[in-house]
């Protein structure tokens, strides 16, 4: 992988998805996100954050699409990253799927995220989509 430093960090491509949902909803949710990202092992992915908005659950997704030179020759993996979003948009409609900023760690949302992977670490994992 060749990186691009920038003032001293690697330059790369982060995307946000925002699914919203209702909290009865929410495991089945992340379960099929879960399966998703199970068909693209090498593509990197976090629950960046958790919210809510009245009575429904927000879950931002954040998929690394790789560093700028991935993105700019695109690569299979940037390829790939591409592919997660498109199957998330497209097949979890009814979650109402929406490109998003990616939450501040400090919000509350980026905690609530931190604070459910810390007491459930495979609540949006590949490893629990057999479940």
């Amino acid at each position: 992988m060749t990186r691009t430093p920038f003032l001293g960090l690697d330059r790369h491509v982060d995307v946000a998805l925002r699914l919203t949902t209702s909290p009865d909803n929410a495991a089945a949710a992340a379960r099929a996100m879960g399966a998703i990202l199970a068909e693209f092992p090498a593509v990197s992915a976090r629950l960046a954050g958790l919210g809510h908005r009245h009575d429904d659950v927000e879950l931002t997704l954040v998929v690394t699409l790789g560093s700028v030179d991935q993105v700019a020759q695109s690569s299979p993996d940037a390829r790939d990253a591409l592919a997660v979003l498109h199957r998330i948009t497209t097949s979890m409609s009814a979650y109402e799927p929406s490109f998003t900023t990616i939450p501040e760690p400090d919000s509350p949302e980026a905690r609530a995220a931190r604070q459910l992977l810390e007491r459930d670490a495979n609540w949006l994992s590949r490893e629990q989509v057999a479940s």
